[in-house]
């Protein structure tokens, strides 16, 4: 009988809770991007019984997400792994919670191209049209589940709000979302918790 989205154009006072925050920005207007994709990364290390993923510019990570990457020649991190650990550059995981995971305490070839992405889990989401924390983009941008280009559904107005709430009991993945917008360096600036 129920829906289990609901979206709603309103505003929300923030304040009253401590949500947080992902800044997106799209390069290219015909190629749409994950919410939660990743920064190139630069490299990998071994902590002890972790392992250190760090990127050349900001990650928006923290701990209780969850990281996916590929690429690898081994698929040695081709599941979900729990991020331990977050800095504005780095995400430490815990190669553990995989199954097929081998050779801790070997070197960590970036040979080819190795992509990653956050998933990120969220009862409530606030997606503002900005380019920056206190900057509207200059066109529309739109938002939804499609990767694809101009796939996007869900309309969100430069320097407008949208509101995603998931029935209680429920969460969301920021990572199912992707982002297609009309200039060059717009983005989304997402509140959520």
């Amino acid at each position: 009988m129920g829906c289990a989205t609901t979206i709603r154009n309103e505003r929300r006072d923030l304040r009253k809770t401590t949500p947080r925050v992902l800044i997106k920005t799209v390069a290219d207007t015909g190629t749409p991007e994950r919410l939660t994709a990743l920064p190139s990364i630069s490299s990998i290390v071994q902590s002890g019984r972790n392992i250190v993923f760090n990127f050349g510019s900001t990650v928006y990570a923290a701990v209780n997400d969850h990281l996916v990457a590929s690429g690898f020649s081994d698929n040695r991190f081709n599941t979900a792994l729990p991020v331990v650990a977050a800095t504005a550059n780095s995400i430490t995981v815990d190669p553990s919670a995989n199954a097929t995971q081998n050779g801790l305490g070997d070197s960590y070839n970036l040979g080819g191209t190795v992509t990653g992405y956050l998933s990120v889990e969220f009862q409530s989401a606030t997606f503002l049209g900005r380019r920056a924390a206190r900057t509207d983009n200059t066109s529309d941008a739109y938002y939804g589940h499609a990767s694809g280009n101009d796939t996007q559904t869900m309309l969100l107005p430069f320097g407008g709000e949208r509101v995603v709430e998931k029935v209680l009991g429920t969460k969301g993945d920021l990572a199912d979302y992707w982002l297609d917008v009309g200039t060059n360096g717009d983005g989304v600036v997402v509140y959520f918790e």
